[in-house]
């Protein structure tokens, strides 16, 4: 093809390979550009040849990748190198970290061998990339080893948190098994079996290529001390980091939405300054830039779907007298529709008519004649002049078959017909309005089939997404044995997602096949880091050991060395490597701070309140029915408040009958919020609503904040005294105030007038002598104001007992737990009760005794065996699921100890020889308070847990011991369960 200005000769090439075997390709290439340089001499540069198309494009962006890869992998190793060696200080440690990633590849591939013929070796590709999971299992293994110097401590800390890791990982991985994608499909079984089988060599293989005991090495130098530094700061400590993340978190969840998928799959290609100037100069002679929009017509016949297409043309032709479409391509001048060739053949015999015929042959006849022609070699035209029928399709097929296959495709019943228009990018969207939505016609370009293309990846890549939470989260749940560890757990991954998402919808990063794939890699290594954290947070929980820190530091290893791996590849020229750079960049770095941040928050919140381990660690259902109770709270508050507010404003009644009605109103919202909480069985005990008649102090031993709730149900005529916060309560404050309730903080004297007013108007008055809530839920020492009130306003006392609100929530907890709650109002104490005695002091004292003695019959009523079982339980949770179920079924086996209950002393002292992990001393020890326990094990890590329990007191100890060699003290009973067969003959 010869340009307009007769200047440029233009030719296709069609290589005899594809263009994805760029190796082959680049030899061709090599001769055109040899071709090219002599050209140029033998013309004297006078004249140039100039090439471009996919050909050239594909094996640029090979050149180029492998140019990238080499230099940064070179940058990479050597950096890596000497950032493990400075911190290993073992000359070995380069080679190790990869025995059992490879192991784990080529065990993959074996195994892809086996089950399937063929493996797409972009997925193999790929899928080395997941490589970095696996070397992180050996950096996690050697990391541990430093610190700990035995082999089998290593194994027996890491090999669960590795085998969970693994497990979850892979199953993410087998997520891409659902989607349409071979190639997918087949990265996610390498993967998956990679990474696994990865986890297996490194618990197997390396501990063999270590002596099992050896020195532990913690090396001061500049790389490790660092390393440690920013490994032990707690950051989960520091507020403002957890508010910033909830911040960030926020306006991440709307930058989120902004993360597209590159539809324009050229932005991921590399072309070197030659090709854009190639490209740009055959653009100038060709329009080459403008893009092809396709016009298909469908039809079940060919002569249908070139009618179809002929149709087409006047809208097509109008938008080309608009410069709209700059040119266009169609088969209907030269293979017309038979309504069209009629048309033409119509045409053709107006025109020639009998002269016209008789003239040419005329004349034809004699010029051939002249030249020495034949007389025969015009017959056939003359035959043509004088037919009435136009050819048929099929003598039109050899023109079709060498010049219009591209344009017309037959296949079983469907007929296509196609035309080409050129426009410019501008233009595209007119030309769309035009033709889009039309009966039997597609219209396409080749960036829509890409849209088209990355929509449905989208919508794999969403459906991967929510298969792979669910299934990790489910995995996580089953093998920490707790919901509660499986969703915190599982928040940091959602949040170090959202992280990543948002920051790349900030910078305007938009998700292609390279980083969609990198983005599954670094989600992996999110599992990881969060089980590796949570291990560690266990282990501090259960054995009382500073254990994070290490795993912190394995982390942290695994992030530099993961960063500097795939990192360095912000440094490549070719783009696709640099979203990959960019997207491992945001995601190691939102996964560390993430994981570093919140996840021993999380886990405190669990096990921890206001600085100290919570009696009973919080849990799930804990949670729930707090909630419930919080919203029965909320609501009855609220409607308290716009009821109360009716009535003291809009009645038409006397105050007094506002208040009284106010009071029973607070009583009946009292009494919802009480039985609302349908995890407390609740057991009200009184003699009878007379005793209430008459006014009088009404004093309780206090034990949570249920007990003002329990109390004001009972009795609708009853006052509190408050502190002054209630007074002042934005949100019942002024109902406080409305119902009488009196503040106490400036003593008792200035408030006694009202008092003695508000008694005459048949109300009592309600106190807690201790003052505060009981600790540890036994009934304290009283002070003398309830008894000064009585004395000085002539009132009877009514001692009310509260048991189990303490439990069901305990002081400095913000939780509802599941026990049994009782109040029972005990007879009236009148002035002449035997315990009124003459002094303040002593009549508290007196009181105080009599309450403890009928809380302790109480106590006894309810704290069954089945009781303490439950709190031993509580305390032995998040302790690893192994431990809790050989706990349960232990306890429930033994009966809940009751044999050996009956058979010991209630007081003295016990010694307990192999007490293993302390079920049965705890629980005999919660039965008879007054039992003192001496326990011996030889198991360091069981006496650890037992150690580290909240019920631990001064009455029981835990001793670290090799019973055989030890002389016990002398002792009230000794206890040798399940131990004789652990002991020496003789």
């Amino acid at each position: 093809i010869i340009s307009t200005d007769h200047k440029n000769l233009l030719f296709f090439v069609i290589p005899a390979n594809p263009s994805t075997e760029t190796s082959k390709n680049a030899e061709l290439l090599t001769l055109i550009d040899r071709y090219s340089h002599n050209l140029d001499n033998y013309f004297n540069k006078k004249a140039s040849l100039r090439y471009f198309g996919s050909m050239p494009v594909s094996i640029g962006n090979a050149q180029q990748i492998k140019r990238d890869i080499i230099v940064t992998l070179r940058i990479a190793v050597f950096l890596l190198i000497v950032f493990l060696g400075l911190y290993f200080r073992r000359k070995l440690t380069f080679l190790l970290l990869f025995i059992p990633a490879l192991l784990g590849g080529g065990f993959a591939i074996a195994a892809l061998y086996l089950i399937k013929t063929e493996v797409s070796a972009i997925s193999l590709g790929l899928g080395s990339v997941m490589l970095g999971i696996s070397v992180d299992y050996a950096l996690h293994f050697l990391s541990r080893l430093q610190y700990s110097g035995s082999v089998r401590t290593v194994i027996k800390d890491i090999s669960a948190p590795i085998m969970t890791s693994s497990i979850t990982t892979a199953s993410a991985f087998l997520c891409l098994l659902v989607l349409k994608s071979e190639a997918l499909r087949d990265l996610g079984l390498f993967a998956a079996l990679s990474v696994f089988s990865s986890a297996i060599f490194t618990l197997t293989i390396l501990p063999l290529l270590f002596k099992e005991e050896q020195k532990a090495k913690v090396h001061n130098n500049p790389v490790a001390n660092l390393i440690r530094r920013v490994a032990a700061f707690e950051y989960h400590r520091k507020g403002k980091l957890v508010w910033l993340i909830v911040l960030l978190f926020i306006v991440f969840l709307f930058t989120s939405g902004k993360v597209k998928f590159e539809s324009n799959m050229d932005s991921m290609n590399y072309m070197a300054e030659e090709l854009i100037e190639s490209e740009d100069y055959l653009d100038s002679i060709s329009s080459y830039k403008l893009k092809s929009v396709y016009l298909v017509s469908i039809a079940g016949e060919i002569e249908d779907a070139l009618l179809a297409n002929e149709r087409l043309i006047p809208s097509v032709d109008s938008l080309k007298k608009k410069d709209i479409i700059r040119s266009y391509t169609s088969v209907h001048p030269i293979y017309p529709s038979s309504e069209r060739r009629a048309e033409k053949l119509g045409m053709w015999n107006n025109f020639w008519t009998e002269e016209k015929v008789r003239n040419v042959e005329q004349s034809i006849s004699n010029s051939s004649a002249e030249f020495r022609f034949r007389e025969n070699t015009f017959d056939r035209f003359f035959e043509l002049l004088e037919t009435d029928n136009a050819p048929g399709l099929s003598a039109l097929y050899p023109l079709r078959e060498e010049f219009l296959d591209e344009y017309i495709t037959e296949k079983d019943s469907l007929s296509m017909v196609t035309t080409v228009l050129k426009v410019a990018e501008n233009d595209k969207a007119v030309v769309y309005d035009v033709f889009e939505g039309k009966k039997d016609l597609i219209v396409f370009d080749r960036q829509s089939l890409t849209s088209s293309f990355m929509d449905g990846l989208r919508d794999d890549f969403d459906t991967l997404i929510m298969i792979s939470l669910i299934v990790v989260f489910l995995i996580l749940t089953v093998s920490f044995g707790r919901i509660e560890l499986g969703i915190i757990t599982f928040i940091p991954l959602l949040i170090s997602w959202v992280f990543t998402l948002g920051i790349m919808g900030l910078l305007g990063i938009r998700f292609n096949i390279f980083n969609i794939i990198i983005s599954t890699f670094i989600f992996g290594l999110g599992i990881d880091y969060a089980i590796f954290c949570m291990r560690g947070l266990m282990q501090e929980y259960q054995y009382g050991r500073k254990k994070l820190i290490s795993y912190k530091i394995s982390i942290l290893l695994s992030g530099i060395t993961t960063l500097v791996g795939i990192g360095v590849l912000i440094f490549a020229k070719h783009p696709a490597l640099q979203s990959i750079a960019i997207s491992a960049i945001i995601g190691i770095f939102s996964v560390i701070f993430i994981t570093y941040t919140l996840l021993p928050r999380l886990f405190n919140f669990l096990i921890r309140h206001e600085g100290r381990n919570r009696r009973w660690p919080a849990t799930f259902k804990d949670f729930l029915f707090s909630i419930n109770t919080f919203l029965i709270f909320i609501v009855g508050v609220t409607i308290l408040n716009i009821a109360g507010l009716a009535l003291k404003y809009l009645a038409p009644i006397k105050t007094t009958q506002k208040k009284l009605i106010f009071h029973q109103m607070l009583s009946l919202a009292c009494r919802v919020i009480v039985y609302g909480s349908v995890n407390c069985p609740k057991y009200i005990r009184s003699p009878g609503k007379k005793i209430f008649k008459e006014p009088a102090v009404i004093i309780c031993n206090h034990q949570s904040h249920l007990d003002t709730v329990v109390n004001i149900m009972q009795n609708p005529r009853m006052i509190l005294l408050t502190h002054p916060w209630v007074q002042k309560s934005m949100f019942f404050g002024w109902f406080v105030r409305f119902a009488d309730f009196l503040p106490v903080h400036k003593g008792l004297d200035p408030i006694m007038d009202q008092m003695r007013e508000i008694v005459n108007k048949g109300y009592s008055i309600f106190v807690f002598p201790e003052g505060t809530r009981s600790y540890d839920l036994n009934i304290k020492r009283f002070h003398q104001g309830a008894f000064y009130i009585a004395r000085e306003l002539n009132l009877d006392i009514i001692p009310v007992i509260s048991y189990g609100t303490g439990n069901a929530m305990p002081k400095f907890e913000p939780f509802m737990k599941t026990t049994t709650v009782s109040m029972t109002v005990l007879p009236r104490i009148s002035s002449d009760s035997p315990l009124i005695k003459d002094t303040l002091l002593a009549t508290s004292k007196s009181v105080r005794h009599h309450m403890q003695k009928e809380y302790a019959i109480i106590r006894k009523e309810f704290e069954t065996p089945v009781f303490f079982r439950k709190k031993v339980i509580r305390n032995y949770l998040y302790r690893g699921p192994v431990l809790e179920w050989y706990m349960k079924v232990k306890i429930r086996m033994e009966k809940q100890y009751l044999l050996f209950h009956k058979k010991l002393p209630e007081q003295g002292l016990i010694t307990d020889i192999g007490c293993g992990y302390g079920f049965m001393s705890y629980m005999l020890q919660l039965m008879a308070p007054n039992r003192q326990f001496l326990c011996y094990d030889y198991d360091p890590d069981k006496v650890d847990t037992a150690n580290h329990c909240a019920l631990k007191n001064k009455n029981i100890r835990f001793i670290h011991a090799d019973v055989t060699g030890i002389n016990p003290e002398q002792s009230d009973a000794f206890i040798l369960a399940d131990v004789l067969h652990y002991m020496p003959a003789e």
